[in-house]
This record gives C-alpha cells, structure tokens and sequence, in this order.
C-alpha cells in the first residue's frame, strides 16, 4: 500500500494513485478496503476526519445491500433488486451489529454532523446550499422516483462522502430523547422533501422500528 501525503488530506489507495486535495483544515484518508466489482459491488473507503472534539473515521458510503449480505448472510432490504443500493428495513440493533462485526461502530449524531456539512461549515444540506444544486447531492422526493438508488451515484460533500443528504435516514449512536425511547436519525431519505433533507433537521424513531427509508453508515 502507498501512502501520499499532501498538506490537509493523505490518501491510502491501492493502486497507489493520489486522490485529490481539499482546501480545508480538517485531515482527510480515504481508504481503499474493497475493490469495485461488475456485480454491483461498491469500493468500502473511510474519511478520517480530525475535529477539535475528538478524531474518527466513518463510512464514505451508505451500508451497500451487497456488504450487508457479505457481512450478515441475509438482505432484508424492500428494494433488494439492487446490490450497490444501501441496505433498508434495518432497525438500530442490527445497524450497530453489523458495524461491530466489521470492527466499527455507528458514528454519533455530533460527529454525523460534522462530517455532513464538510467539517462544520454553514451548509444547508450535505455539499452544498443551494437548493437548485441538490439534486446533483441527493436522491430525495424530486428526483428518486419512489425507492432508494445505488450509494455514490450523486456528488459528494467537501470530505468526499455521499449520499449524507437523502436516499435513506441515517441511524446514529445517541438518544433522540432523555427519556431514552427513541434514536437519533440524520439525513433524510427518497421520500421526503428538500426541507427534510437539511444537515440540521433530527429524525427520532424506536431502537425496533424498521423502514425502507432508514439504512446507515458506520464509523470509528
């Protein structure tokens, strides 16, 4: 493996090549763990992100159809026609399972966040704040024509994840309520409109509940 080191963003790829430089203070690796197949199979990358509250990595991508039955043995996705597409109809439970099985967890809703709007900027959704560019960002209610699509297939933020506006909600690791009965959702997904697809906007759901609008990306 070679590693570039460039001043903000060092890059760990297989094929040894350079992935490109961002203007910005936050370190960013991107990881090469997989290699993309014609079978539908998505390249498994991580962003390194180094914030003032703690360093993490987390997922470039949405949770595929295709890792989640490499990893699990099983596909309980509604749109399962679709190997690179985000795994759906997956409760908090098995979200957190899966990501403590490849060894990873789920990211908090704080670092969600962070690394949503490119590291903290003032971004209305994730890449951009312009509501006429969102569609270049995210599949959401204008544009999905009613189920999910492949991960990756729309521009990525400024740290290079995509996908943290829309296609499905997003599972977090903390508490929607003190009452501790409902977890935290970010990001929005196929179904809803441009205004629940805000980098801001807070989902709370049951630990149990399963949709074909929620999937998940892991961290660590």
């Amino acid at each position: 493996m070679i590693v570039a080191a460039v001043t903000n963003i060092i890059c760990f790829m297989r094929n040894g090549k350079y992935g490109g430089h961002i203007g910005s203070a936050v370190l960013l690796s991107l990881i090469l763990t997989a290699t993309a197949a014609s079978g539908g199979a998505v390249p498994e990358r991580m962003a390194y992100i180094n914030r003032a509250g703690g360093s993490f990595y987390i997922d470039s991508t949405l949770v595929t159809q295709e890792a989640y039955q490499r990893v699990i043995g099983s596909d309980p996705s509604t749109f399962h026609d679709c190997p690179a597409c985000p795994v759906e109809q997956v409760t908090w439970d098995e979200a957190k399972a899966y990501c403590m099985k490849v060894g990873k967890r789920l990211p908090t809703e704080a670092e969600w966040e962070y690394a949503a709007t490119s590291g903290g900027k003032h971004e209305t959704w994730a890449g951009t704040s312009n509501e006429n560019d969102l569609g270049e960002y995210a599949w959401y209610e204008k544009n999905a024509g009613g189920r999910t699509h492949p991960v990756a297939t729309k521009k990525p933020n400024g740290l290079g994840l995509y996908d943290m506006s829309g296609n499905v909600w997003e599972w977090t690791a903390d508490w929607y309520d003190s009452s501790h009965k409902y977890r935290v959702l970010r990001g929005g997904s196929w179904a809803v409109s441009a205004f629940n697809l805000h980098a801001a906007f807070r989902n709370g759901l049951p630990s149990d509940f399963r949709d074909d609008r929620i999937g998940f990306r892991c961290s660590r």
